[in-house]
């Protein structure tokens, strides 16, 4: 078995697939020569076929300046099979004036994200290894669980369902203040809260701050009960959009104003752009802390050791409201009847005591003091029509107090602007075209239809069509096409044999034919390009393996393996005769970094960094033989690519391999180089030539014209009434169809 082509055409493939699907994780780094293999083993369970595995460093090397930082620098996706992932490592060679290239830091810890691509979502996870240790090591580790961590639900989550009817909030990239993560909250005070129609402050949009535009739809509510139907919650049409902000930095809600360039800030079934949005401060709650006081809470502490000094601290202040310790707006002014304070202000004096040369009493300075901070009465006289006294209720233009009912811009009650067309113009005409362009006429489609689009008429008349219709020599629907050569509406004159070590190199050729003959290989090694012109010498000894032919390797009796290679070696596997081998040494796998395995008879060579021995010849290892061998065979030679290279074993003139390679002989083989399997390196033909079929090439390839029957050069062709090989109209028949 060919394990080292296998393994390397496996991984090779793994890689590729791992690439080319990979869509959400892109990892757009370099390769540096440098990596880690993480195996994701088949037993993985709660991933589904596309789910997207990203590889990250939260500490790797992020640039060419060495900053440090999370960086993805692996990605595959999951096909319910294996799957491997090669990481990349970063490599910093400014100590020798090199390069510093981006990657994972050495024996950093690896972390891992996956991609849902059913619901379109990432999560954080933790995993297990059943073998490695999970960090960037160059090695390899092994992945046989993974656990999704559910990610933290949004502040503002609205539960709506959608109704139809929306308006269109666009918050533009001119916003300052806000950070990503902070999310923006999108309510009606007096909305539609439920399928009865109590209203009431109601969430109806919401969105996350990302530093760019962000659009955000308001879910409208619609009432069909005049219908017999339901009512669906949502915002009420006319009302004032209210925001508020959740700054996540600092886990706080805030209530924001907001400035609008485009639109009315109303819910009024179109959009509004928001230009500035501004927090509002926060007003001081004062409010008990039973965290401070637990497990007692503020109630039962204070119960125990009343609102002074206790074991948790002063509770007055650790619990206002169960001590009424709690700031008021009429609280007692004892700096200004100073030197008494009020309440003894008030007992020697009274509250009616004139304090001062302005011609105040003490009761302006202490009202508590003087029980005058809740007074039933009302200063003004002014009631509203709730009967409250300085209250905001009034009658709205439906008579009803304190209803919500105004006149619009239009002069209509409760009209909510509705009989404004899109310019805001009353009982006007204009329209929303089919752009959102108020009064557009659609002037802003392209050729295709396509609003605020780039698409435009070619010079062929073609809506879009970037003049594909043009032939090279730019003639609308022409014919003229492009050769071989890259010459518009040329004869492909330019094919030729390219190889310029080949015996019949044409210099003015740019694209190779395959008509190239030679150089051919002589016994000693010289390059003919008439095989009659090799020595017949045969007397050279193999002592080293430049005396082999290319692609040859062979067996000196004291183990030594000889090579001579025309391309690099990514590994190697054969089977020696006659004997067994103990392990193999030495020579340009060891230089290269080969492990060299031997087990009975069999011989493994391999690369687990992807080093490769270069094209060459000399020692490839030296065995350990247990005994007398013969040679080598069922031998296996594969490219750093995993690409089979065609080897042979080098025969002496005394037919074996064990005196150490005493003598040359013709390496048989096929010599036709117009066959499709001619051997480079054969010196003997043994009769194996095979050829290409007549009007096919060694491919199996058709090099003439197919007839209507589908026949590579046959003569079937399609007669008057268009039937292949047909017999045409009948004798005394008029048409076709008799």
């Amino acid at each position: 078995m060919n394990i080292i082509a296998n393994f390397r055409k496996s991984l090779t493939s793994f890689i590729f697939l791992s690439f080319i699907f990979s869509q959400y994780y892109n990892v757009t780094i370099e390769t540096t020569g440098e990596s880690t293999l993480f195996v994701f083993e088949d037993s993985i369970q709660g991933l589904e076929v596309g789910d997207e595995i990203g590889i990250f460093d939260a500490n790797g090397v992020t640039d060419s300046d060495g900053t440090l930082g999370e960086i993805l620098v692996g990605s595959g996706t999951w096909t319910g099979s294996q799957l491997e992932i090669v990481t990349i490592t970063a490599v910093d060679l400014s100590d020798f004036g090199g390069p510093i290239l981006p990657g994972a830091g050495p024996n950093n810890s690896m972390s891992m994200r996956v991609w849902k691509s059913t619901s379109q979502s990432e999560f954080e996870t933790e995993y297990t290894t059943s073998s490695g240790s999970g960090t960037f090591n160059g090695l390899f580790s092994a992945i046989d669980s993974i656990t999704l961590l559910e990610p933290d639900p949004p502040y503002y989550n609205v539960t709506l369902d959608e109704t139809g009817e929306s308006t269109l909030f666009i918050f533009q990239d001119t916003i300052s203040g806000l950070e990503s993560g902070d999310e923006l909250g999108l309510f009606d005070a007096n909305g539609v809260l439920d399928s009865n129609g109590n209203t009431g402050e109601i969430l109806v949009g919401s969105g996350e701050w990302t530093g760019s535009q962000i659009e955000i739809v308001a879910i409208g509510s619609v009432d069909l009960s005049d219908f017999g139907g339901p009512i669906l919650p949502g915002s009420t049409p006319g009302n004032s959009m209210t925001l508020k902000v959740w700054k996540e930095a600092e886990q706080l809600e805030y209530p924001a104003s907001y400035t609008v360039s485009d639109g009315s800030g109303n819910f009024n079934g179109l959009f509004s752009a928001i230009s500035s949005v501004i927090l509002e401060s926060l007003e001081e709650v004062c409010e008990d802390d039973n965290d401070a006081v637990a497990p007692l809470g503020c109630e039962t502490a204070v119960s125990f050791f009343g609102c002074g000094d206790s074991a948790y601290g002063d509770l007055s202040v650790l619990c206002p409201e169960t001590c009424d310790t709690c700031p008021s707006d009429c609280a007692d002014d004892d700096d200004s009847v100073a030197p008494f304070g009020c309440a003894a202000a008030v007992a020697t004096f009274g509250c009616s005591f004139a304090w001062g040369t302005d011609g105040s009493l003490i009761s302006d300075f202490c009202p508590e003091s003087c029980d005058e901070c809740e007074s039933d009465g009302c200063d003004s006289g002014v009631f509203d029509c709730e009967g409250i006294c300085d209250g905001p209720g009034v009658i709205d233009c439906e008579g009803n107090c304190g209803g919500p009912a105004v006149v619009d811009d239009c002069g209509v009650c409760n009209g909510l602007n509705l009989d404004q067309d899109c310019a805001g113009v009353c009982f006007g005409n204009a329209v929303v075209d089919d752009c959102g362009v108020c009064d557009g006429g659609n002037a802003d489609q392209d050729c295709a239809g396509v609003c605020f689009g780039n698409a435009v008429v070619d010079d062929c008349g073609v809506c879009d069509g970037g003049n594909a219709d043009q032939d090279c020599a730019g003639v609308c629907f022409g014919n003229a096409v492009v050769d071989d050569c890259g010459v518009c509406n040329g004869t492909n004159d330019c094919y030729g044999c390219t190889d310029p070590d080949a015996c019949n190199f044409d210099s003015s050729a740019t694209l190779d034919d395959g008509s190239c003959t030679g150089p051919f290989i002589c016994n000693d090694g010289t390059l003919v390009c008439d095989l009659d012109e090799c020595s017949n010498d045969s007397d050279s000894t193999i002592s080293d393996g430049c005396d082999l032919p290319l692609n040859n390797i062979y067996l000196l009796d004291d183990g030594s393996v000889l090579y001579n290679s025309s391309d690099d070696i990514g590994g190697f596997q054969f089977s020696v005769d006659g004997t067994t081998a103990s392990g193999g040494s030495g020579g340009s796998a060891q230089t290269a970094g080969f492990v060299v395995q031997a087990g009975g008879s069999t011989v493994l060579g391999f690369s687990f960094t992807g080093s490769f021995i270069p094209a060459g010849c000399g020692t490839l290892t030296n065995l350990s033989l247990n005994g007398d061998a013969t040679g080598l065979s069922s031998i296996v030679m594969s490219s750093p690519n995993g690409v089979a290279l065609a080897f042979s074993y080098y025969v002496g003139e005394d037919g074996g391999g064990d005196g150490g390679g005493d003598g040359t002989t013709d390496i048989p083989g096929c010599t036709d180089s117009n066959a499709c399997n001619y051997n480079l390196d054969a010196t003997l033909d043994d009769g194996s030539c095979t050829y290409a079929d007549e009007n096919f090439d060694c491919d199996g390839n058709c090099l003439v014209d197919t007839d209507c029957a589908g026949v590579c050069g046959g003569d079937a062709v399609v007669d008057e009434c268009g039937v292949c090989e047909g017999s045409g109209i009948a004798d005394g028949a008029c048409d076709c169809d008799g």
